[in-house]
């Protein structure tokens, strides 16, 4: 049963008029907004939103559409989803991230039919997320729940009765990140193709920046007379942050700069995904699993094995909670236990 809802938007004086429909979903109670009539009083009136209810409930507004594609209903969806950021229903930042998901999603699934999705193109998407892209896996869990955004309006259009089931990825939190041994970043660094290549391997090792923040980094923010480097947040969960700059790094950043190779970036990779597809080209030539973010855990546990206090670790990766190091970043240091161990009188 279909109802009209009501919207004040007190910063605008204005009142915006939805037609909403409440549907269970996952065993709860949810509404969902099918149309958005427009402002009250400007682009409908109440005869006409009460003549267009009635309409959906007696069935006459019935979408006559059977076979939607997913870019379709997106292009449906996107227009009433934005609007909820100008009545204030949700902020900018959320529908920010929608966009940003559907980036990926509609390559993906903007071809196929609603009533063909399966769970293979769902498995697929997942798997080119997390080892085409490197995502982890809590950003994949946010482009899923903002495709289920479009499946469920879709449900509600009556496009699809219902879509396959979505598995979420699952996340371990005591799982240790996984690192590269001495011997294999050796391996890298003399099978590297190019010098482009060796610089953005050097650059993660001897800083420990994540991916996207290694991309983003600017010749203005290396400081080479105090040999500090300045590392400006882009998220809001990720801190910012000074750290020292490694002697070899260093050596490295003048050399590219005499070689016109810095000019305004330090990587020579503008984009994260582009960086972790060249590392992995080299993985697969050695057969060793390869991404962009185990360059910052291995650079956490060369620290660990030189006894650097935890406090000094989380400080120079930039961990807002320190217990990130307990639960992520011990790495596989069995020589340092054992010498703990033995130290026991």
């Amino acid at each position: 049963m279909s109802v009209i809802r009501y919207v004040v938007n007190k910063k605008k004086n204005v009142t915006y008029v939805y037609i909403s429909e409440n549907k269970k979903v996952d065993g709860k109670n949810r509404r969902r907004d099918i149309k958005n009539l427009g402002v009250l009083g400007k682009e409908v009136n109440l005869r006409q939103a009460q003549r267009i209810l009635a309409e959906y409930n007696s069935g006459l507004r019935e979408t006559k559409v059977r076979k939607v594609t997913f870019k379709q209903a997106h292009d449906y969806f996107k227009p009433i989803y934005k609007d909820k950021v100008a009545i204030g229903e949700i902020r900018q930042r959320t529908f920010e991230t929608f966009e940003y998901a559907m980036k990926k999603a509609l390559p993906h699934f903007g071809h196929i039919l609603l009533d063909e999705l399966d769970i293979d193109d769902f498995e697929n998407f997942k798997t080119m997320l997390i080892k085409n892209d490197g995502n982890n896996p809590y950003t994949v869990r946010i482009h899923l729940s903002e495709i289920k955004k479009i499946l469920n309006y879709s449900i509600d259009k009556k496009w699809i009765k219902s879509y396959p089931p979505i598995r979420n990825v699952k996340i371990n939190s005591k799982k240790e990140a996984d690192v590269y041994s001495e011997e294999e970043i050796k391996l890298l660094l003399e099978n590297a193709a190019n010098n482009d290549q060796i610089f953005y391997i050097k650059l993660l090792l001897y800083t420990g920046l994540r991916p996207h923040e290694a991309v983003q980094l600017k010749i203005e923010h290396v400081n080479l007379d105090d040999n500090q480097i300045t590392i400006e947040s882009y998220q809001k969960n990720k801190l910012g942050g000074k750290i020292p700059l490694h002697c070899t790094l260093k050596e490295a950043i003048i050399s590219r700069i005499n070689e016109g190779s810095i000019i305004d970036y330090i990587s020579p990779y503008r984009k994260a995904k582009y960086a972790t597809r060249a590392v992995q080209r080299i993985g697969r030539r050695l057969g060793i699993e390869c991404s962009s973010y185990k360059f910052r855990a291995t650079f956490n546990t060369r620290l660990i094995k030189m006894k650097i206090d935890s406090s000094v670790r989380a400080k120079l990766l930039r961990h807002s909670n320190i217990d990130t190091q307990y639960r992520f970043y011990t790495g596989d240091i069995d020589e340092t236990l054992n010498e703990a161990i033995s130290c026991i009188s």
